[in-house]
This record gives structure tokens, sequence and C-alpha cells, in this order.
């Protein structure tokens, strides 16, 4: 999927979440930065690798800093 519907879709997501609904789950390898996250979304990243990522920074991932539930690194 290309950039510009990547962000649609995701913006369709993100309102639906702001509606008090059921629990959607995104799995992705990867997240566009800058994208508009509802406040009331928990975001939750899992990193598997084998080698430690020195400057690994969830925040800079979101493009903003913002309460993070959890951040799991193996």
């Amino acid at each position: 999927m290309d950039s510009e519907n990547e962000r649609r879709v995701f913006e369709m997501i993100m309102n639906t979440a702001r509606q008090n609904s059921a629990q959607y789950f995104l799995l992705t390898p990867k997240l566009l930065p800058d994208l508009p996250y509802a406040e009331n979304v928990t975001m939750i990243f899992i990193s598997k690798c084998t080698t430690y990522i020195p400057d690994w920074n969830p925040e800079a991932l979101i493009g903003r800093s913002m309460g993070l539930a959890a951040c799991v690194r193996n």
C-alpha cells in the first residue's frame, strides 16, 4: 500500500477508536512518521532482535512524546 492510502486507512482506524468501540489491533512491520494518534489509543511496541539497538527511541517512531503503555525489547 502506498503511503497516502496507508495514512487514510490509519486515520479511519483512529476515528473508529475514538468512538469507544471494540478493540482494534494493528500489526505492521513499520509505521509512517507523524501519524495522528487518538488520545484514548494505547500503543505497544514490540521489537524482537538479536542485537542491542543503542538509539532505540519509541517516541521518535510516533513523532511526538506521549505515554506508552509498554515497550518490550528482546
